[in-house]
């Protein structure tokens, strides 16, 4: 059985032109290839790699939905860490308390907006050694 990596990095060998995303950019749709979506998760992977993240560390995911969510997933499954993902609309005691159970070392942001709720929970982020934006603030 293959992993999600695995299916991905050979699903876009093997599609490398077509579309593996698309979204919407000041009203117009924009396409994202299967070789170019490859080329930004590995080097995404690299970072993280390079942040120290290795195999069963938790990767937190801060976001909406938009295709970095995606970028950010697959790198760090690539490097074999579990993804943990947090929705914007919850509480900071929620999000705190996912951190604290789940002992996220890193985890990505979106905007400014969604970091000052994650530091709203500041007291559950013991176990969190970077914090990555999206969009610098």
């Amino acid at each position: 059985m293959k992993t999600i990596p695995e299916q991905f990095f050979e699903t876009a060998d093997r599609f490398a032109k077509r579309p593996a995303l698309k979204f919407k950019y000041h009203g117009a749709y924009l396409t994202i290839t299967f070789d170019e979506l490859k080329r930004r998760v590995e080097e995404l992977a690299a970072g993280l790699s390079l942040l120290g993240v290795k195999k069963g560390d938790r990767v937190g995911i801060f976001s909406e939905n938009r295709t970095e969510w995606v970028r950010m997933d697959l790198a760090s499954l690539t490097l074999g860490a579990v993804t943990v993902p947090l929705h914007t609309t919850l509480s900071p005691h929620i999000i705190g308390h996912i951190i604290d159970d789940a002992d996220v070392s890193v985890i990505f942001v979106s905007t400014e907006a969604v970091c000052n709720k994650l530091l709203l929970a500041r007291d559950h982020l013991t176990s969190v050694k970077k914090i990555i934006f999206l969009v610098p603030p």
